[in-house]
């Protein structure tokens, strides 16, 4: 998938919902976000997605962030649960994109 605008990042969307209720609501524990430097080509989202997919990973939301050359890029991932931002960081080391949990990651 080639890099477009993007869409924003859940935590602009849910701005000002009380983190319990998100929780609540997702089912499945405190959101993570997690960043992959990726080359811009097509299929890089969706194998990343298939692999944290298979793993039982639940991305929550993504936005892709295109560097102004547009050959690479940011892909943000918010992924749900406990230790899922360091779980979906190792799947993607795997596939060979380093990844980088951001935020505390407590939950």
């Amino acid at each position: 998938m080639a890099f477009g605008s993007g869409g924003g990042p859940a935590g602009e969307r849910l701005q000002g919902v009380g983190e319990e209720r998100l929780e609540g609501e997702l089912g499945g524990g405190r959101v993570n976000e997690l960043r992959v430097p990726v080359p811009n080509r097509p299929g890089i989202v969706a194998q990343i997605a298939l692999a944290l997919g298979e793993a039982g990973i639940n991305i929550v939301d993504m936005a892709l962030y295109p560097a102004p050359d547009m050959r690479s890029g940011a892909l943000a991932l918010w992924v749900a649960g406990e230790g899922s931002a360091e779980r979906a960081a190792a799947l993607v080391a795997d596939l060979g994109y380093a990844a980088t949990p951001v935020g505390g990651g407590e939950g």
